[in-house]
């Protein structure tokens, strides 16, 4: 855990983190939009993410995730899908070949 959130932990408790994590995204996304304290904590917990959509912060806030997501064939950044979750690969037509591949021996 980033030391700037363990600093919010202590201001909020960390009973109220785990209940954050709680949330649908939909209540997690009204209080990042309405709440500054929600959308300061959310940020410094997805700061690796310089430029990402707040659905993207949120996904990674309530799934522990604190790294970029990488393709497994090019070490780029896997695409995300807005509200849902990673694509396997960056999307690629030379990765998404990869993985189509992979994907039919194992069948």
């Amino acid at each position: 855990m980033p030391e700037t959130i363990r600093h919010f932990s202590y201001i909020i408790g960390m009973e109220t983190l785990d209940q954050l994590k709680k949330l649908s995204t939909v209540q997690l996304s009204s209080k990042y939009r309405h709440d500054i304290s929600v959308r300061n904590i959310i940020d410094e917990f997805t700061y690796f993410l310089s430029d990402a959509p707040m659905g993207q912060r949120i996904y990674h806030f309530k799934h522990d995730i604190n790294s970029v997501q990488k393709c497994p064939y090019c070490e780029r950044q896997r695409k995300y899908v807005k509200g849902v979750n990673y694509y396997i690969t960056c999307c690629s037509k030379e990765c998404k070949r990869k993985e189509n591949s992979k994907a039919n021996k194992l069948s």
